[in-house]
């Protein structure tokens, strides 16, 4: 009995500090991750104030992201075998995507009504959806690689969904039409739907293709935390650090919904690497 307790005491253990390794290490993936992010917004900062890239190059860069890059992004990360059981993991992430976003926009409402922010609609927008384009596929990348990148996808599908349909409703108060082609017809959700094909069929790219993808896929990192630092070259930092409602908007978005969330996405029914996306 007692080498029993022992036994399970000592498994237990040695789970815990395999667990708080894998923590610590990947705190320390981020740490790196995010000084490299900044040095590229620096980068572009600098660009941009030096006259090298003005207002039109910042929003052409950024088109290009959008347009050519985000998808081959999405479509690089889906050419794998299909397995039953990351077609099963896929399918959890995005109903619970739809869950946390649907969490958020409850809270959103309840924190940001309209007596109180004259803002409101803007300030449930800015609370709900984060630019996980741009910030987020450079951070699961280093963390997970292209699995990462695979199971997060399904995020910015769910997103997308929600941006035109109760986006929409929430900045015209109710009266703006919802458009179908909007939601469909965008490069994100067409390289959605070409990777998920691609993931789901034998088919996949052929070898020339699929590399000139991967290239593209490449720029990602560097091209968006480029055009982010023009981005903020443009702001006036100033201002916003002096702004009290921005304080307010982050502690919502970075302390309350994180509160409310973990324990909810930790319930998903998918392995620790697909909880921590």
């Amino acid at each position: 009995m007692d080498k029993s307790c022992s036994l399970i005491l000592s498994a237990a253990r040695l789970l815990s500090e395999k667990e708080g390794a894998l923590m610590k290490g990947n705190s320390l993936i981020i740490l790196h991750q995010i000084i490299i992010m900044f040095l590229l917004m620096g980068a572009g900062s600098v660009l941009y104030r030096l006259g090298i890239i003005d207002d039109n190059g910042s929003a052409q860069c950024s088109g290009i992201l959008t347009k050519l890059v985000s998808p081959c992004v999405i479509i690089n990360s889906f050419q794998r075998a299909f397995e039953p059981e990351l077609g099963r993991t896929l399918v959890w992430q995005f109903l619970f995507s739809l869950l946390g976003f649907g969490i958020m926009i409850v809270l959103s409402g309840l924190v940001f009504r309209e007596k109180r922010f004259a803002n409101a609609p803007d300030l449930r927008m800015c609370t709900v959806f984060t630019n996980n384009g741009f910030m987020a596929i450079p951070l699961v990348s280093a963390m997970f690689g292209s699995m990462g990148v695979f199971l997060s996808t399904v995020n910015i599908a769910a997103s997308t969904i929600l941006v035109w349909t109760w986006g929409v409703c929430n900045l015209s108060g109710g009266k703006g039409k919802i458009s179908l082609s909007k939601i469909f017809v965008n490069p994100g959700t067409i390289g959605f739907c070409i990777g998920l094909f691609c993931f789901l069929t034998p088919f996949k790219l052929p070898s020339i293709p699929a590399e000139a993808v991967s290239f593209v896929a490449d720029l990602n990192t560097p091209l968006a935390m480029i055009v982010l630092g023009c981005f903020l070259a443009q702001s006036g930092i100033k201002a916003c650090l002096m702004d009290k409602q921005l304080y307010f908007l982050s502690l919502t978005r970075l302390v309350l919904f994180p509160l409310v969330l973990v324990p909810v996405m930790l319930s998903a029914p998918v392995d620790l690497t697909a909880k921590e996306l």
